[in-house]
């Protein structure tokens, strides 16, 4: 009785050693798949970074240049108004 206790349990643990063998080998082929992908999307993902620091660089050009017109306008508003009218008359 004693014995056939014994051999349930060994069976038992020799059952769920194989288990844990079975999805430790399925986390490595997940995990060495996850990589083989991320190593493929980084050279996008950099590329995309780059072109996202360019466009922050146009809009602070663009944003500059309309303040430095919009000051000067402000600045002679008074000469540009009358060179405008000067256009229609």
């Amino acid at each position: 009785m004693v014995y056939e206790k014994l051999e349930r349990h060994e069976r038992r643990t020799t059952e769920l050693e194989e288990e844990m063998i079975e999805r430790l080998g399925k986390l490595e082929t997940l995990a060495a798949t996850t990589a083989a992908k991320v190593a493929k999307i980084e050279p996008t993902i950099e590329a995309f970074t780059r072109l996202q620091q360019r466009g922050i660089g146009a809009m602070a050009i663009v944003g500059l240049a309309a303040t430095l017109i919009g000051g000067a306008i402000a600045l002679k508003w008074d000469a540009f108004a009358a060179w405008l009218t000067g256009l229609w008359r």
